[in-house]
């Protein structure tokens, strides 16, 4: 998250090439927009669920407002008395 904004396509296949993906399917994706349509979908889902950015938690369906840290996590997940949605 802390280098969002320099990911250009460039960037995008390097990352791919250290990771052992396909590159050239990736730039061929990002070229025809293969995705878009999904990253759409999933972007204002998460708008209608009340995320305003990243990270954002849900435990069991309910947005944590809590601080991110691990003990903070811990006990919101366990006082969570809902049971968990699969």
């Amino acid at each position: 998250f802390e280098q969002q904004f320099p990911l250009s396509p460039q960037v995008l296949t390097a990352v791919a090439e250290v990771c052992g993906l396909d590159s050239s399917a990736l730039r061929e994706a990002v070229a025809k927009h293969t995705f878009q349509e999904r990253v759409k979908m999933d972007f204002m889902g998460g708008v209608r669920s009340g995320v305003g950015g990243t990270p954002t938690f849900f435990i069991n369906g309910v947005k944590h407002a809590g601080p991110w840290d691990y003990e903070s996590l811990l006990a919101a997940i366990k006082s969570s008395t809902k049971p968990a949605k699969l």
